[in-house]
């Protein structure tokens, strides 16, 4: 279900404050492939700030920062009519990069931008790009609010054991993550792709764009998906996938033979956080390749035997890990 930003933001009588960047903020895990932890660095985080903090800021401050930027992500953000990556980000889509928000917002400090009544919110970068706009709610009951005017949510398990709250925009792409706090709430606004659209209809990957990985050079892969591909140590590489309706970033990883080309590449479809996804994402499989057939003694599923083989098995983290191979 989705409903517009001013539908979903103004009744809560929020007021924003800082947070920290990246998915910690929230957290959550990164995707279960071992590499990932080397993968891509988080952008350093901004200090948080308290309401006292930010009441108590430096004489000037807000006057330094753009009066356009302030009035004009207020209205954006409290009366677009759909929650759509223009209304949330002046234009400016997650994706984008670092110098494309400065230059949109050039009295950006902190990753701020200031809003009405002394409050900010913040964009959230990921490798230099926007990945996702954060604020915090302070209400007595958040969740009773939001489920008052957002429906019900997707809840979702985090890394600590803890739960947050999804509301997804499906025709945009967006959703709203909420975690809860004492007195008030994190609220991420993100944008995702949806497993069934990051696999793409027919049998191949709507992520490949018609170009096919498999041998592929790595200048090849940096020319194509331009900061998205990063080399790796060896004969590796990795490549950043959009977040899914289960996850907050999907990650890549490519293997080359010794003549520098592509000879394979994995990456993890993971729904931990919501398992009831498991058999609806395998269902996609199916949907794509038809029926498999177990191999390895079972471990494997064999979805297609060549050009290219592709294999499939639910593993360790709870995720469906594909394998592509020549």
């Amino acid at each position: 279900m989705a409903k517009s930003i001013s539908q979903i933001i103004a009744p809560l009588g929020l007021s924003v404050l800082v947070l920290g960047s990246g998915c910690a903020m929230m957290g959550f895990s990164q995707p279960t492939s071992a590499d990932y932890a080397n993968a891509s660095p988080t952008a350093p985080a901004a200090p948080a700030a308290s309401s006292s903090e930010s009441s108590a800021a430096k004489p000037g401050a807000s006057d330094r920062r753009s009066a356009d930027a302030q009035a004009d992500l207020a209205t954006t953000l409290l009366s677009s009519p759909s929650p759509t990556q223009h209304a949330l980000f002046r234009g400016l889509v997650p994706g984008s990069s670092r110098s494309d928000v400065e230059a949109q917002f050039p009295s950006l400090e902190h990753d701020m931008v200031a809003m009405k009544g002394g409050s900010h919110a913040m964009f959230v970068f990921q490798d230099d790009v926007v990945h996702s706009l954060a604020m915090r709610i302070k209400d007595p009951d958040p969740l009773a609010a939001a489920h008052e005017h957002w429906g019900p949510a997707t809840v979702w398990r985090t890394e600590s054991g803890g739960t947050a709250h999804v509301w997804f925009a499906p025709q945009d792409k967006l959703r709203a993550v909420m975690t809860l706090r004492d007195g008030s709430a994190d609220l991420s606004i993100e944008a995702y792709e949806p497993v069934r659209s990051l696999l793409g209809e027919g049998e191949d990957f709507a992520f490949e764009q018609g170009y096919s990985l498999l041998g592929a050079t790595r200048g090849e892969l940096e020319a194509r998906f331009e900061g998205r591909f990063r080399p790796a140590d060896g004969d590796r590489g990795h490549l950043d996938l959009p977040a899914t309706e289960h996850s907050d970033r999907t990650l890549l990883i490519v293997n080359f033979d010794k003549a520098g080309r592509v000879r394979g590449y994995s990456f993890d479809i993971v729904c931990w956080r919501d398992e009831s996804a498991k058999d609806d994402i395998h269902q996609l499989f199916v949907d794509k390749w038809g029926e498999p057939k177990p191999i390895h003694n079972g471990n494997y599923e064999l979805f297609r035997a060549s050009s290219p083989k592709i294999m499939v098995r639910y593993g360790a983290g709870s995720a469906w890990g594909v394998r592509v191979d020549r």
